[in-house]
């Protein structure tokens, strides 16, 4: 929730407001309405997307995600059913995997991303680093992201 409330992009979905029921763990985010994932939507299309398209949609997903950086956040599940699209417009969502980052870098879960968008650098065993205990956590930055885009 933090994440989302701290952006505001129109490639990045928007929360509206937050809402608290009867008791604290009512607690509802009102956003945007985008009914149709990118993902869906380009498998049940009958034609293939012009050059223009593709790179209209690139571009949008782009400047969210460098938006995202500027932030100081990893989005770190970049993927089709994490891209919504309506008239023309893209939005990145699902934010369930973002985090702050900050210089100098810190260690993070390597388990993050679904494994076909996954960056090598995740995917590689880490290296032993004697200042550091053996854990699950590696080394790694805003670039894990960018491996997604692509």
């Amino acid at each position: 929730m933090q994440v989302l409330q701290d952006l505001r992009h129109p490639n990045i979905l928007h929360v509206q407001e937050m809402v608290v029921g009867d008791t604290l763990n009512d607690v509802y985010m009102v956003m945007d309405f985008e009914p149709f994932e990118l993902g869906k939507t380009l498998r049940t299309i009958k034609t293939d997307l012009s050059a223009s398209e593709v790179k209209t949609l690139l571009h949008q997903l782009l400047s969210g995600v460098a938006y995202l950086h500027r932030k100081w956040y990893f989005h770190r599940d970049i993927k089709s059913s994490n891209l919504l699209y309506k008239d023309g417009v893209l939005k990145l969502c699902d934010f369930g995997m973002a985090r702050r980052f900050s210089r100098p870098l810190e260690r993070y879960t390597q388990h993050v991303c679904t494994l076909v968008y996954r960056a090598p650098e995740l995917l590689a065993n880490p290296q032993e680093d004697a200042r550091y205990p053996p854990t699950r956590s590696i080394l790694y930055d805003e670039k894990i992201d960018l491996w997604s885009v692509g």
